[in-house]
């Protein structure tokens, strides 16, 4: 995957950077309204018209999309376009902001700050995703059959633990945040997903202490307060930064802001190239 972009406005931009962490939305504050129901409600149709060898099988998979339904699961959204006027408007602080861009490979890893060289906390990996959001019908419906397929051909559960469900499991939770309505599609879409499992496990043995005190918290979307997660980021993790349109800033002066704040010289600056009133 190359580099992926998160559109942000001035104030949002100079946060993220100073605080190194970029927020997880809670699904049930996007804005989209039919966030994980669009998969789930494809899914379970399908699974409702195959006679399966295992009947105890298709119980647990229809179980796991309950509790995706259920469960909170953070959403931070890039877009593989770095300069585009429709995102610029949308997200960009009215053009004013400022596009980051992302390399996105390290972007699942979680770290543990207090840590003087930041170490890297693998236990947590297998909660967190990041992957293109999937907007066409044909694709969604080649991604369920495969599921169906994988799904008809396991075996019961061998005992508590059993990976086989877990990974399935993972791949609910993966696809439930990645369907998204097709009108939605000029946004090229990449979506990085945590499982805010950590945060209601209250799990002290998970992280450090304090550290679910410290990354999780609650703000107001719509009126309503919606939990999200303050998730942590290396400086070389950005590979560029483009100002938007109508950002009043020069290049010069953000290449001295960012150095003066621990980035990189090798972060490219550039001007966008979109023409906005």
């Amino acid at each position: 995957m190359t580099t992926v972009y998160h559109y942000t406005d001035v104030d949002a931009f100079v946060s993220i950077l100073k605080n190194r962490q970029i927020w997880m939305t809670d699904t049930r504050a996007m804005n989209d309204t039919t966030e994980k129901l669009d998969f789930l409600a494809m899914f379970r149709e399908r699974l409702s018209q195959e006679s399966f060898q295992h009947e105890l099988v298709k119980r647990e998979i229809l179980s796991m999309t309950d509790f995706v339904e259920e469960n909170d699961f953070g959403v931070l959204s890039f877009s593989t376009d770095r300069d585009t006027l429709p995102q610029w408007v949308a997200y960009g602080g009215k053009a004013e902001g400022f596009s980051i861009g992302f390399n996105p490979s390290p972007l699942t890893q979680i770290i543990n700050r207090r840590s003087e060289n930041a170490t890297i906390i693998l236990r947590d990996l297998v909660n967190t995703f990041i992957g293109d959001v999937i907007y066409e019908s044909q694709e969604k419906s080649e991604i369920i059959e495969e599921l169906i397929r994988t799904a008809k051909n396991m075996e019961p559960r061998r005992g508590k633990i059993d990976t086989r469900f877990d990974s399935f499991r993972s791949k609910i939770i993966n696809n439930s945040c990645s369907f998204k309505n097709k009108c939605f599609k000029e946004e090229q879409e990449v979506r990085l997903v945590k499982w805010f499992r950590d945060y209601h496990a209250n799990d002290s043995e998970l992280y450090e202490e304090g550290f679910i005190e410290s990354h999780y918290d609650h703000r107001a979307v719509s009126g309503i307060p919606r939990l999200y997660y303050k998730h942590d980021f290396k400086p070389e993790w950005i590979t560029e930064i483009v100002l938007g349109p109508k950002c009043p800033a020069s290049v010069s002066e953000i290449k001295k802001f960012i150095l003066e704040i621990g980035y990189p010289d090798s972060i490219e600056l550039l001007k966008s190239s979109a023409t906005y009133r």
